[in-house]
C-alpha cells in the first residue's frame, strides 16, 4: 500500500499538535475529525479486504464487517463515522476540543488493534 490509513493518522496526529497555530480553530477541529474516521476506515478497509473501488455504501459495509469480527471496534468506526459527518455536515455545531481528543482516541485505537505489535523476546 503506497499509502495507509497509518500514514493519514500521523499526519492527523501532527496536524493535532499544532491546532492552536491556526486563526480558525473550527476549521482545524472539523479537519481532525474528518481525517481521524478516514485514517482509521483505510485501515479497517485494508484489513478486510474490501477493494478501494468499491463505492455503493463502502462506508457502512466496512463498519458492518468490522462489527462481525470484533464489536468493539465495529462501535468505534460507526462512533467516528458519525463524528465526521457532523464535523462534515453540520456547520451550526460548534466542534469541540473534546470531540478531536475522542475521534483521535478512537482512530489510535482501532488502528493498533488492527496492527499489533509483535511481542518482544
Amino acid at each position: 500500500m503506497a499509502f495507509s490509513g497509518k500514514d493519514l493518522f500521523e499526519f492527523v496526529s501532527k496536524l493535532n499538535e499544532k491546532k492552536g497555530d491556526f486563526q480558525h480553530s473550527q476549521g482545524a477541529y472539523r479537519a481532525i475529525i474528518s481525517r481521524s474516521y478516514y485514517s482509521a476506515f483505510l485501515e479497517a478497509r485494508y484489513h478486510l479486504g474490501i477493494q478501494e473501488g468499491e463505492r455503493a455504501d463502502v462506508h457502512r459495509k466496512v463498519c458492518t464487517e468490522l462489527k462481525a469480527r470484533n464489536t468493539s471496534l465495529g462501535n468505534k468506526l460507526s462512533t467516528l463515522l458519525k463524528n465526521r459527518k457532523n464535523a462534515d455536515y453540520v456547520m451550526s455545531r460548534q466542534c469541540a476540543s473534546r470531540d478531536v481528543s475522542e475521534s483521535i482516541r478512537l482512530a489510535s485505537d482501532i488502528i493498533s488493534d488492527l496492527n499489533p505489535e509483535p511481542a518482544s523476546k
